[in-house]
């Protein structure tokens, strides 16, 4: 596998560590205020929460180079793109986005995503 693949990989398994943990930080605070939202809300919300550990163990498994890793991570990315478009793209749940960026952030998850499923698709692991 080519240094520039290693390093892409590398970097979009720290991604998802990263971004796993800032959600379950994120859910952590938002549990007072629960009741407030609308049941589309919540259901996003609770999908997002559930994403948490699927994007935490494909990074991890990325970075440890375990062969479940890959599927596992090309999961998480499709998942976090398809639900990026709902809760920050359309605004249906609160997201750390400014509304008149909701639709730039859902395009560059949807980027960020396709680059790291298509390098997760690389058989020479």
């Amino acid at each position: 596998m080519s240094l520039i693949i290693r390093v892409i990989r590398r970097a979009v398994a720290f991604l998802l560590i990263a971004e796993s943990l800032l959600t379950a930080a994120r859910m952590a605070s938002m549990l007072s205020v629960l009741a407030v939202y609308d049941g589309v809300a919540l259901l996003l919300i609770v999908l997002r929460a559930l994403l948490a550990p699927l994007q935490f163990a494909g990074g991890w498994f990325v970075a440890s180079r375990r062969p479940q890793g890959p599927p596992l991570a090309r999961a998480a990315l499709v998942l976090g793109a398809v639900l990026t478009v709902f809760d920050v793209g359309l605004g249906l749940a609160p997201a750390p986005v400014y509304p008149w960026w909701r639709w730039q952030a859902a395009l560059a998850y949807a980027i960020y995503a396709s680059i790291g499923v298509s390098v997760m698709r690389r058989d020479d692991a």
